[in-house]
């Protein structure tokens, strides 16, 4: 749960990043919200070899399914804010401020 938690406030990220991109300034929270979704996509993606050693029990193989489709939201999530982050790059006003 914890993954999913996080993968949604980096998606929060990405829409800032994506606000502050249109404005023309830095693409850092941009930038860092991409590779935390990415980071988060590894770590769904690996469970299986982590889920032991923080003393989780297996049980059976459902828990590994949804972190599976943890990180394909995830995955998804930071494809959809780099096609995203391109459309902004080329719709956004070509001039800041207001001209008189």
């Amino acid at each position: 749960m914890t993954i999913l938690l996080l993968t949604v406030v980096a998606a929060g990220g990405c829409v800032a990043g994506l606000v502050s991109l249109w404005r023309r300034r830095g693409a850092h929270v941009l930038t860092l919200s991409i590779a935390a979704l990415v980071a988060l996509t590894i770590c769904a993606f690996s469970a299986d070899i982590w889920f032991d050693w923080f003393g989780f029990a297996r049980g059976d193989g459902e828990i590994f399914i949804g972190y599976y489709l943890f990180g394909l939201f995830a995955v998804g999530a930071a494809a959809l804010a780099l096609a995203a982050a391109l459309i902004v790059i080329a719709l956004r006003p070509r001039v800041s401020g207001v001209q008189a």
